[in-house]
């Protein structure tokens, strides 16, 4: 996979991006996201996969370019909503390229992530025991 306009229009359909190979922004996006993925990305990561990353970067530079970007909420209309400030959907992609190759070269893998609504104790509209998605303890289980 090779790093161009085209491919990074498909990345980043959300934007709705028409780069050209030769357009001063595209170029300069390039620089910076190369630069950025060459620094943070493990050195692990697979040619293709680290292309990919750096046309995410490429999407997120672009995106954060927009002044709101560094809001952390936003209103248009009748929609309102949050996120991290300076944060995109392309940056959370790229970061989470970055740990699940991480965890693979360590063989190291995330077993205590808890759902959000494993327990909904406000919910409970009387006294009867409310089924739990997933215990804390992993012996509970068996029981």
């Amino acid at each position: 996979m090779t790093v161009d306009a085209a491919t990074t229009n498909i990345v980043g359909r959300g934007l709705g991006l028409a780069f050209l190979d030769t357009d001063a922004d595209y170029l300069y996006y390039k620089g910076i996201a190369e630069k950025r993925v060459g620094t943070n990305a493990p050195d692990t990561l697979e040619a293709d996969i680290k292309d990919h990353c750096i046309m995410l970067m490429i999407c997120h530079l672009y995106a954060s370019s927009d002044p709101a970007m560094g809001m952390r909420s936003f209103s248009s209309g009748d929609f309102s909503g949050s996120q991290d400030a300076g944060s995109t959907i392309y940056l959370i992609e790229c970061n989470q390229i970055y740990a699940d190759n991480q965890s693979l070269e360590t063989g190291e893998v995330n077993t205590s992530t808890t759902r959000s609504d494993a327990v909904m104790t406000e919910l409970q509209l009387d006294r009867a025991e409310v089924p739990r998605l997933f215990a804390e303890d992993k012996n509970a289980l068996q029981r």
